[in-house]
């Protein structure tokens, strides 16, 4: 009885989630219609490329950091991945003796 209401408890809740959760997605009422001038254009992009290059940078040290690390689990992956393979076509060959 105790397992049914909790049950009953999380489907409603459940349901209650994706009542709330469902409209929520749609932002076509939000949106806003904004017109810029050609000046006001430049400007936001200019603004996005600044923002742009900043971030290639930062993001550019993270993956100098992590290179080795990454280029190591890389070919650690392909070597287990051909090991596997050999051993599987070894089992295909009959020991001839």
């Amino acid at each position: 009885m105790l397992r049914k209401n909790r049950s009953i408890k999380s489907i409603f809740f459940l349901v209650a989630a994706a009542v709330m959760l469902f409209p929520a997605c749609d932002d076509s009422k939000n949106r806003t219609q904004i017109k810029l001038s050609y000046q006001e254009r430049r400007i936001v992009d200019t603004i996005y490329k600044d923002r742009v290059l900043e971030l290639a940078e930062v993001l550019d040290s993270i993956c100098d950091e992590n290179f080795d690390e990454l280029v190591k689990s890389s070919i650690d992956s392909i070597l287990t991945e051909r090991r596997v393979e050999e051993e599987r076509l070894r089992k295909k060959i009959p020991i001839q003796r």
